[in-house]
């Protein structure tokens, strides 16, 4: 009987989208806004987008494009709060419309590439990406992107070369180091892994992924208790699941049964996760008949 395959789902590793409710204005009866107020106001839609504020984005950015609605800057805007809202597709429409536009087009392409990879075609958008860091290499987004992409297809150097320079372009980006860090783990480099997320932490301290992963990551290098130091107990259940699915992915049947044990104690329900992997984690014992542990 051949080895089976450990089940799907049971580990959860995290690599790293409004309306207006507001009353039409009449265009004739909204006055141009001079350069200043421009700015400003699109620093405010802007900032509104990053905090998913979206229905204030909506609100600021109706004033601009009624005043003005062929505002570049305004267009591009609206085409990231569809992408901020899950609209991918329409945001590849939005963003296909803002390419014409000389003075965003980087920045259009890159949130038209970043669109298309999530609706699917990761062709098409693999080169708007790489258009548009040809044009701008300081975006940053587009970078990391590609180092996501370049993760998937298992191109480890392209996608370190990716994230070095998303982060020479945002050197404190929390995102950047912790997708980074993402990819060491992929290619069990657990120390740069390690290495990557303290520093995603130190920039964003409660930055969630980066928690998580630097859990995970821990428990490859075998620290199955920093694993899960300082985990709320609502969270425990789910902390020691993974580290002990790690651990069972290490050959370290062991602390696999102690962990995977532990966790389904913690969950006062049904911890169906941690179950799954004691059921798999029997049957590898028996095919062995050994207890082996396997270390990078």
């Amino acid at each position: 009987a051949g080895r089976r395959r450990p089940p799907m789902c049971v580990i959860a590793f995290v690599l790293l989208l409004a309306g207006c409710a507001t009353p039409p204005v009449e265009p004739a009866k909204v006055p141009k806004l001079d350069a200043a107020a421009l700015e400003q106001t699109l620093d405010l839609a802007a900032r509104a987008i990053a905090e998913t504020r979206l229905d204030d984005a909506a609100q600021i950015l109706e004033r601009v494009l009624l005043a003005d609605p062929e505002n570049s800057e305004g267009l591009l805007l609206k085409a990231e709060m569809q992408l901020a809202a899950g609209d991918a597709a329409a945001a590849v429409q939005a963003f296909q419309v803002v390419v014409a536009h000389e003075s965003v087009s980087p920045r259009a392409q890159q949130g038209k590439g970043i669109s298309l990879i999530l609706i699917g075609d990761e062709e098409t958008g693999v080169r708007s990406l790489q258009e548009a860091v040809a044009a701008d290499p300081g975006l940053w987004r587009a970078w990391n992107a590609l180092g996501a992409y370049y993760d998937g297809q298992q191109a480890w150097t392209d996608a370190a070369d990716a994230y070095a320079k998303g982060i020479a372009a945002s050197p404190d980006s929390a995102l950047l180091y912790n997708n980074r860090g993402y990819s060491y783990l992929l290619q069990r480099r657990t120390s740069e892994a390690i290495a990557d997320f303290s520093r995603a932490l130190e920039l964003s301290p409660r930055f969630a992924p980066a928690e998580l992963n630097m859990r995970i990551a821990l428990a490859w290098r075998g620290d199955y208790r920093g694993s899960v130091a300082g985990v709320p107990e609502a969270e425990m259940h789910d902390a020691l699941n993974n580290a002990g699915y790690v651990a069972l992915l290490r050959g370290d049947y062991v602390s696999a049964q102690s962990l995977l044990l532990r966790s389904i104690e913690a969950d006062y329900g049904f911890n169906r996760r941690a179950r799954e992997n004691l059921n798999y984690l029997d049957g590898l014992q028996t095919e062995d008949g050994v207890q082996s542990i396997e270390v990078e």
